[in-house]
């Protein structure tokens, strides 16, 4: 079962995702993230993975689609707290060269205020 919560901090949408992102779940994130966007009281959007166990291949084409949409509207996208196979995940399919990824919230926070 996956959870997703969001909290809005310095104009900075957190959000948490607890449990795991796979193909029966996306859908459920899709619309969370489309209707953070229509409201768009933020200028940026962290996805802390700290309670997130794993990502499968249909999670990874959300945060394609995700990328997508908040680079269309100039808003910012960050990744925090991936454990070590959502880091090797992420890497191999190069998603970590287009979305920032850092070790922990507070680094991503810093930097998505710039």
């Amino acid at each position: 079962m996956l959870k997703i919560t969001h909290q809005i901090e310095d104009n900075i949408c957190i959000l948490r995702i607890e449990g795991q992102l796979i193909s029966e779940s996306v859908d459920d994130l899709k619309q969370y993230t489309d209707e953070l966007l229509e409201n768009k009281g933020f200028h940026a959007l962290l996805v802390n993975f700290e309670n997130t166990e794993w990502v499968d291949s249909h999670g990874i084409g959300v945060f394609i689609e995700i990328f997508k949409k908040f680079q269309q509207d100039q808003l910012g996208l960050a990744l925090s707290n991936l454990n070590d196979s959502l880091s090797e995940l992420f890497g191999m399919t190069f998603l970590d060269t287009f979305i920032s990824i850092y070790s922990n919230q507070e680094e991503a926070m810093t930097n998505l205020r710039k």
